[in-house]
């Protein structure tokens, strides 16, 4: 039998992932019904990354899908919460709160608010935390900055040690890795909601300078088409700095990585010794979602990659193959 009748819980549940699911299962097995507050898309101004936070709706649907997998969608009720009390003040038949290691301060202030309002306190039910790959906490933030995915798994993880790609998987990386545009305004037109941008190659990148776009910074390597150029980006530059790798052909050195990790946080550019092309790769799994990876397709256009969940798990399974 439950333990209780009627347990509350609440969170922003975005980016759903392992961890949601543990509370939720934690909640459900301790009480016959359980209701579930989800943040206002007003109360998460204050989370990092706001503006890649999941609508209200979209974070109440994963919760809706995950409770039916279970088969007690039945069980719950969805309250959208404009502050961390939501119905435990108000409702008498709650009678106790579920809550994660993380949010266990948020109980704690229910419970004073309780006793100041002559409330008897509830019972704090603790879950165990869900550890990623590196064992820190799996949490939507790190989700949305793009170091981490669903289950915890640490994307850089797979940057730590060189990378030589083999023919299938090369080949694999010659179809376009997203959108081909060919006509700059239209390019200029879908950047403009995009905070950070990053170019990869001498022709994306000499095409961006010169028809300022605002890149936060590119990949280079001075040739186009494995051929020397006049017209270097690094020429085009004028006083920025650049940090220069050494990074040969069909390899993804590990000097590579650490260039654009520095590149990422100093807004640097990056030269290559070497060649860049496969830069594409560690940027997907190193960029917050949303970013922008621009690259050229030789006789096509500009390639526009929108770094996503879904990129960034077809590198790593492209990678482990």
């Amino acid at each position: 039998m439950p333990k209780y009748q009627l347990a509350a819980l609440g969170g922003t549940f975005d980016h759903f992932h392992q961890g949601h699911q543990t509370l939720l299962k934690h909640a459900i097995n301790l009480a016959d019904k359980v209701i579930i507050g989800i943040t206002a898309d007003t109360f998460i101004l204050e989370k990092e990354c706001p503006g890649l936070i999941q609508t209200y709706e979209q974070r109440c649907q994963a919760v809706q899908e995950y409770m039916s997998s279970l088969g007690r969608e039945k069980d719950i009720t969805l309250v959208k919460l404009d502050n961390i009390y939501g119905p435990t003040l108000i409702d008498p038949k709650i009678d106790c709160l579920v809550v994660s290691p993380l949010t266990e301060g948020g109980a704690q202030l229910i419970n004073q608010k309780r006793v100041e309002l002559n409330l008897k306190k509830l019972p704090v039910e603790i879950c165990f935390l869900e550890l990623s790959s590196d064992k820190q906490a799996i949490s939507s933030t790190r989700i949305r900055k793009g170091e981490i995915n669903h289950n915890g798994f640490v994307y850089y993880q797979l940057l730590k040690q060189e990378i030589k790609l083999n023919s299938k998987q090369i080949s694999a990386l010659k179809k376009p890795f997203g959108k081909v545009i060919k006509n700059i305004s239209q390019l200029k037109q879908d950047l403009r909601s995009k905070s950070l941008i990053v170019s990869v190659g001498d022709t994306a990148t000499r095409i961006c300078l010169e028809n300022n776009i605002p890149v936060t910074f590119g990949v280079f390597d001075n040739l186009e088409q494995r051929l020397p150029i006049s017209q270097t980006p690094i020429g085009l530059l004028i006083s920025k700095p650049s940090i220069k790798v050494a990074n040969p052909p069909g390899i993804i050195t590990t000097s590579l990585t650490q260039g654009l990790i520095k590149g990422i946080h100093t807004n640097t550019y990056v030269e290559v010794n070497g060649e860049e092309d496969l830069a594409v790769i560690p940027l997907t799994l190193l960029l917050t979602l949303e970013s922008v990876i621009l690259y050229g397709q030789p006789n096509d256009g500009i390639v526009q990659v929108i770094v996503s969940e879904e990129k960034k798990e077809w590198i790593k399974k492209l990678i482990n193959k």
